[in-house]
């Protein structure tokens, strides 16, 4: 079993890496963002096996792995099925949806129908519920936090308030903190 890769990311097309390490090429189906070739990267791997594939599912992060193979583990959720989710929705998306039981979330991904996305808030509650969803959160970014903050002042939820800003992604990083309230509560239209 494979568990873990460092080396140099030969190319990157799609979902698929191909990875050199020690002039052996990996190719490995991966969930994180864009990769450039030359680079130097590692992922947290698992080790997919059937009678008639071989397949490297790999994770910038261990939580990822983990929650990836709690996923795989629910009957009806595949390796594909839970890198979809995971790439869709994120895992702090995915596992506030689960939280909150938010059905309707969990079902916008190709894939999953009603029972599945039961079964997933069914099974991966207790488990999200003992998660601190705000792993996702740079630590000492005072504008998400105030954000955060004040989306609660103005009567949303915690869990919701944090999925609301952590749901806008990457380009909140830019933006002031009045930017980002108002950008969190425009997407709740």
């Amino acid at each position: 079993m494979i568990g873990y890769l460092r080396g140099k990311l030969k190319s990157f097309e799609g979902c698929v890496a191909i990875v050199d390490v020690n002039g052996v090429g990996y190719e490995v189906s991966v969930n994180s963002g864009p990769l450039s070739v030359g680079d130097e990267v590692e992922f947290f791997i698992h080790t997919h096996v059937r009678e008639d594939q071989f397949r490297l599912f790999g994770f910038v992060d261990q939580e990822s792995l983990l929650i990836f193979k709690k996923l795989i583990s629910i009957n009806g959720v595949g390796p594909k099925l839970g890198q979809s989710i995971l790439v869709s929705l994120g895992r702090v998306n995915f596992l506030t949806a689960v939280v909150n039981g938010d059905i309707d979330r969990i079902k916008s991904v190709s894939g999953v129908g009603k029972k599945v996305a039961e079964r997933l808030i069914l099974e991966m509650k207790p488990y999200a519920e003992s998660l601190n969803l705000e792993f996702e959160i740079p630590i000492g970014d005072d504008r998400l936090v105030e954000s955060i903050n004040a989306l609660v002042m103005l009567g949303f939820d915690k869990v919701v308030a944090r999925e609301m800003v952590v749901g806008l992604g990457d380009r909140i990083l830019e933006m002031e903190t009045e930017e980002i309230i108002k950008l969190a509560l425009s997407s709740t239209k």
